[in-house]
């Protein structure tokens, strides 16, 4: 079992191109070690991941994970944690949870489904912010908790956020559902 630690201490996260932004402290457990996911070099193989919220008061409580999230995670972990591919971005991992199979990257909306964020969201759902004048600007994927998970970055790792910091951090005005069309 992989699991996953989304502590309540968030860290400031800086890429090469000069981009900042705030996320939450990510940990992971793996055969009773404890170490902070930026750190684990390479996850071994397993069949069964979980991610874990603690709060202030250190109470924990289990990520509600949708087969199909925990199989992306779980390909993630294997394939591209730590290996910084260029290719592979917020939009490959929105696109690996929810099984779209792109060819292009040029428009989004041949291969999704958008609708305006009227209601909270379900555990697995795909978000997409944009800008005021509706370009793409990241994608990240409800895990419970106000909490979301995504790639920051192209070549970039997991990080789990908030809708706010990923608002700011994107300067993101608008929220959308997108379903695979």
């Amino acid at each position: 079992m992989i699991s996953l630690i989304v502590d309540p201490r968030t860290v400031a996260l800086e890429q090469e191109c000069g981009w900042t932004g705030e996320v939450q402290l990510l940990l992971t457990v793996i055969e009773d070690k404890l170490v902070g996911f930026n750190l684990q070099e390479k996850f071994p193989t397993h069949s069964e991941i979980e991610i874990l919220f603690v709060n202030e008061e250190q109470q924990v409580t289990d990520a509600i994970l949708t087969e199909q999230l925990e199989k992306a995670l779980l390909i993630y972990l294997r394939d591209y944690h730590a290996k910084e591919n260029m290719e592979f971005d917020c939009c490959a991992f929105a696109e690996l949870v929810a099984g779209v199979k792109r060819e292009s990257k040029l428009s989004l909306e041949e291969y999704w489904n958008l609708s305006v964020k009227d209601r909270d969201p379900n555990s697995g759902e795909v978000i997409f912010l944009l800008s005021d004048d509706g370009y793409f600007m990241h994608a990240a994927i409800y895990i419970g908790e106000d909490m979301y998970i995504s790639v920051y970055g192209a070549g970039g790792d997991l990080n789990v956020s908030t809708l706010k910091q990923m608002e700011k951090d994107f300067a993101s005005d608008q929220v959308v559902f997108v379903t695979k069309r």
